[in-house]
């Protein structure tokens, strides 16, 4: 197992992760980092219409191996 680190940037809040997870290959952090970022950007949703976020994925060693990239825009039509 290799631990991986997701670091999340919402444009206004960087968060660290000091923690790390540990995965069996580098695909099952990949996936890990794709499903995260629609359950940040509901918490999000109900203070702002605008949201883009970013999870990067690091190695131990601090090296960035994956970047998902997620846009939130609501817009109310009344």
């Amino acid at each position: 197992m290799v631990r991986f680190f997701f670091d999340i940037d919402d444009g206004v809040l960087f968060t660290r992760d000091d923690d790390g997870q540990p995965f069996a290959t580098m695909e099952a952090a990949r996936e890990a980092a794709i499903r995260v970022l629609p359950a940040i950007a509901a918490d999000a949703a109900a203070d702002e219409n605008r949201r883009n976020l970013v999870a990067s994925v690091r190695t131990e060693t601090g090296r960035i191996v994956f970047r998902a990239r997620l846009s939130l825009t609501g817009e109310r039509l009344d």
